[in-house]
């Protein structure tokens, strides 16, 4: 199943307050129910969060959303449990050449098995850096 958190996940929308910033969450559940991740955006439509669940209800990740002018966004995937199994995230800040890009995996318990990053600035390539689990 694959769900993109840029305005794709329409299974809930509730709103929390944050000290005065008032923020509308969106959720994806395992099928028992849990919460399997949760994203969160400011009013305003300017910036967010998106963390991800373990089935316990432990947080397994954790990215930030800068939504003006979409400098920072996160495709999710999951597995058919309801599971993250990818995470990509990319920062490209006003559509320059500066660019940023890493793609986690995890496995059907929610342990991270890949990650992956590279990137650009405006001096050197940043070297491509793999780790795995």
């Amino acid at each position: 199943m694959r769900l993109t958190l840029l305005g794709a996940i329409v299974l809930a929308g509730l709103s929390a307050h944050v000290g005065a910033q008032a923020l509308r969450c969106e959720h994806t559940w395992f099928s028992d129910g849990a919460v399997a991740s949760r994203r969160c955006v400011a009013e305003d439509g300017s910036h967010g969060t998106v963390q991800v669940f373990d089935m316990t209800g432990a947080a397994i990740g954790e990215w930030g959303l800068l939504l003006r002018p979409r400098v920072a966004n996160l495709e999710l995937q999951f597995h058919p449990s309801g599971m993250v199994r990818r995470v990509v995230s990319r920062w490209q800040p006003d559509g320059g050449v500066q660019w940023y890009r890493s793609v986690t995996t995890y496995d059907r318990d929610g342990n991270v098995i890949g990650f992956r990053e590279e990137g650009h600035d405006m001096h050197e390539r940043i070297r491509a850096i793999e780790h795995e689990g």
